[in-house]
């Protein structure tokens, strides 16, 4: 039901103005909130993959995302920071992210609470330090944190400008926190490419299997199926191969269909798509990747909508909503 409705049914009207509005209006409100309501109720999603924050720390609200939210019909979501603030025309690693949204998270409602499920992502993937970093948030919020991530190691170039380098997804401590993932029962969401620029083959597949083979008790995101803003020379065939083959190999792998793997590989693609996600629906969810700013979100996830109309319901149910409760400790609260 949207918010404009709600509004209206609340309202404390005189009679008199009752009097003076048309029928046709009232007809109008019921017949949309029966719609709505239905549609809602077939179509719930679970927006895993958000961003309370943009690369520099600015963002909205929690009231302004669960507004968009309602308008759309997404009943949860799984969001982060960014962890990165400008420096010196580069970027540094910012961990006030997390302790910022954490803290505004914990003022919630207990009604916002239900919808909203906060990752810690202050993390350098190659600093022996950063596992006791998440360790020290857990014991400081061990209600409020409900995954890892999104931790950024290969990221075109937005990793030359954190670190200076591009880093692997199988460092030292990136194993560490696959372990300490699996001992508190938190997914990892992470942002590695599956190649560089340029390449028509996915070149640092081995770094993502060497971590997946680490621990396979830890259920692992792979952020946009390995996709970035200047991958998209793959071949769309050897792109969905190359998933499945993975999905055979690794029960802890799962992928978010978020940004720009829809823009360059499943627009337009959605037929092929819905064939692999009908033999694998328990392995792939629906993200919108918005960084603070809710103005398109409705348009963000009606676009996953010709995918969703060519899947069955049971494995629409399960990419929507039904994976994400899963992956998620204690998210079904709703």
């Amino acid at each position: 039901m949207s918010k404009g409705i709600r509004r209206f049914e609340s309202s404390r009207f005189r009679q008199e103005e009752f009097d003076n509005i048309p029928s046709g209006i009232f007809f109008y409100a019921s017949c949309l909130q029966k719609v709505g309501d239905t549609y809602y109720n077939k179509h719930r999603m679970f927006d895993f993959h958000n961003h309370y924050t943009n690369w520099i720390q600015a963002g909205s609200d929690f009231s302004g995302l669960i507004n968009a939210m309602d308008m759309v019909g997404v009943e949860k979501v799984a969001i982060c920071g960014l962890p990165t603030i400008p420096l010196d025309g580069h970027y540094a690693i910012d961990t006030k992210t997390d302790s910022n949204l954490l803290g505004q998270y914990e003022k919630l409602s207990d009604d916002y609470k239900r919808r909203i499920f906060p990752f810690v992502c202050g993390i350098n993937p190659e600093n022996p330090m950063a596992v006791r970093y998440v360790k020290n948030l857990l014991s400081i919020y061990p209600s409020s944190i409900f995954g890892i991530g999104e931790v950024l190691c290969r990221h075109d170039t937005m990793s030359m400008k954190i670190f200076g380098k591009e880093i692997p997804p199988n460092t030292p401590t990136m194993l560490e926190l696959s372990d300490l993932a699996t001992e508190y029962g938190l997914p990892i969401l992470l942002h590695s490419n599956v190649a560089k620029s340029g390449d028509v083959e996915p070149v640092y597949l081995a770094e993502i299997e060497e971590l997946l083979a680490h621990n396979r008790e830890t259920k692992i995101v792979w952020a946009h199926c390995g996709i970035s803003k200047d991958i998209n020379n793959i071949p769309l065939s050897l792109l969905l191969d190359t998933l499945e083959q993975m999905f055979l190999k690794y029960k802890n792998l799962y992928v978010d269909l978020s940004w720009r793997v829809f823009d360059y590989y499943i627009e337009n693609n959605e037929e092929e798509w819905s064939q692999l996600i009908e033999k694998y629906p328990e392995r792939f969810l629906l993200g919108t990747d918005h960084t603070g700013k809710w103005e398109e979100y409705s348009a963000t996830v009606h676009r996953y909508d010709i995918l969703n109309d060519l899947l069955s319901e049971r494995s629409r149910n399960m990419v929507k909503n039904e994976n994400a409760e899963m992956i998620i400790p204690n998210s079904v609260k709703v």
